[in-house]
Order: structure tokens, then sequence, then C-alpha cells
């Protein structure tokens, strides 16, 4: 599972490349049980508890295993990356006992002015589905970050865009509203880290680019 942090956030990259290489070449599983354990300790339990008690409510899950495995296998055709992670990620909610809400409407034609940051090669969630929530919010403004390959994580680690989103948190300023179904703004991608070496992984690993805590906050895994 920590092998999918890498397609959330690309200061990863290093750390998960360096433990795949050190079992796949020497099969070392010492370096890749460091980073599961930097993901996973105990304590983490909260933290997945609040989540599923918030989309496990959300909507009615299906019951069944075989619909499960049919509707996931369909969108596995697809998106084979996350597919089945996030389908154990989510596993819970189809064994959930506590009683499903109703789906909400999403009318944002009344909400008031919002930024949206959207990554074009964002491997979690397509850039097409921050064009749809841009059309949900006639007054909301959408900033793509081109060519990029994160999670939207801005104000985290130097990721693009960063001096538009303080703009924003400041006095609510938004980049003009563009027509079209497009980005209203663009901006560079964050650079590619620097490769390491498998030899740089050790128990401390898991915390060397940034705190585990840290990391749980910004993809508390597949979602």
């Amino acid at each position: 599972m920590r092998f999918l942090g890498a397609g959330y956030v690309q200061f990863l990259w290093p750390e998960v490349a360096a433990a795949f290489a050190a079992f796949v070449n020497n099969g070392d599983p010492g370096p890749a049980t460091e980073l599961y354990l930097g993901q996973d300790t105990p304590g983490d339990d909260n933290g997945y508890a609040m989540y599923l008690a918030t989309v496990c409510t959300d909507a009615r899950w299906p019951r069944s295993w075989l619909t499960v495995r049919r509707d996931n296998a369909r969108v596995a055709i697809d998106a084979p990356f996350f597919t089945w992670g996030n389908a154990w990620f989510n596993g819970p909610c189809s064994l959930w006992l506590a009683p499903s809400g109703q789906p909400v409407n999403v009318d944002g034609a009344g909400a008031p002015p919002i930024l949206l940051l959207g990554e074009t090669l964002d491997a979690a969630t397509a850039f097409t589905g921050s064009l749809e929530v841009r059309q949900r919010f006639p007054n909301a403004s959408l900033i793509a970050t081109v060519g990029g390959v994160n999670h939207a994580n801005s104000l985290f680690g130097g990721v693009a865009c960063d001096d538009a989103v303080a703009a924003y948190l400041a006095d609510g300023t938004l980049p003009p509203r563009l027509a079209g179904n497009s980005a209203d703004a663009e901006c560079m991608p964050a650079p590619d880290p620097e490769p390491v070496t498998a030899a740089a992984i050790s128990p401390q690993a898991a915390t060397a680019t940034v705190a585990a805590d840290q990391v749980r906050v910004l993809h508390p895994m597949p979602r």
C-alpha cells in the first residue's frame, strides 16, 4: 500500500523506488517493510476510523462481494494501478453497520468564490474531474498545474501555485474566470526529486523527506 503513495506525491518517489529496487534486485524486503511501517503504525487507527465513518455513511455501499468484485474489475480495465488498492481500503464499507445517509445533490450556484486546484497528470484523480467541479461552481476559479503529477498538494513542500493559494487565503483573490470549460490559470509543475540509492533507505527513511504524520495528512492512503 505504501507504494501507492507515490501516485499521490512525487517527493516519495526516491524512497519508494529505492525500496522497490532493493527488493527486486537484492531480494531485500527491509526497506519496503520500513516504508510500510512508517505509513501504518499503531495509533493511526483514529484517522482511518474517521475516514470510514465518513465515507461509509455518506451513501449506500454494495453489500455483495460479487457486486464489489464486478464493479472494481470493470474500473480496473482503465485504472489498474489504483483500483484494487481503493477497493481494499474502502472494503469495510460493505460491512458497515451504521445506516447510510441520503446522497447530497451538490449545487454550487450559490457557493462563495473558491479556489480549485488540479494537476493534469494526477494519478489518483483525473483532471477531467477538476473541470467538472469547476462547472458546478460558477463563482470558483481553477488553476491547472500543467504536467503536474501530485494530488493538488499546494502549500506542502514547495509545490507550484503556492503564491496563488497564499493570495486566496490572504484576501480571497482569485484568477479571473475564463469562458469555456478549461482552467482559468496555469502554473508550472514541481521539479522531479533527486534519486537516492537503496543504501540510503534505513529504519528512519520513511521520515527522511517529510514527517510520517505529514504524509498521512497529505494522503491518508487510497480514496
